[in-house]
């Protein structure tokens, strides 16, 4: 069979404007980062681990920006970003993107854990909307990660 290739002009045309559009959605990413982690450094004390459970929590909030916004979608467009670059090469530097996202969820989840339960008295956990949403997410995304890695 022959392979349909696209011509170069309109390779360059379809690839007008990906790149300060990337550029703008990568400084959006970033900014997001930085203000989280002024948010939690600043306004809410700082970080701590499992010796204050209220400042440990903080880690929540930047872990899962970090991982599951920013690096996620860089994780997506690493395919687009790297036209360059072997495939099977982007495919293993896409597993290890996916594959760090998920150790920083785990952090995250351990830290919103332990500061339900290290507390006195301790709170319960799953109790709203947002934490089933959110494990269903994370439960979603390692089935996504285990099925990539299997079928790779």
């Amino acid at each position: 069979m022959e392979q349909i290739r696209e011509s170069p002009q309109t390779h360059a045309h379809s690839m007008e404007g990906f790149f300060p559009l990337l550029s703008l959605t990568e400084g959006c990413g970033a900014l997001i980062i930085i203000l989280v982690a002024v948010w939690t450094g600043h306004y809410r004390n700082g970080f701590s681990w499992t010796h204050d459970p209220k400042l440990e929590f903080n880690w929540h909030p930047l872990l899962m920006t970090i991982g599951m916004v920013f690096l996620y979608a860089n994780a997506m467009l690493i395919y687009r970003t790297q036209r360059d670059v072997r495939k099977r090469r982007l495919k293993l530097i896409h597993a290890g993107i996916m594959l760090f996202i998920v150790l920083l969820t785990v952090i995250a989840l351990v830290a919103v854990f332990d500061s339900h339960n290290l507390v006195i008295p301790p709170q319960p956990n799953m109790y709203s909307l947002h934490s089933w949403i959110g494990m269903t997410t994370v439960i979603l995304f390692c089935c996504q990660v285990n099925f990539g890695i299997e079928h790779a």
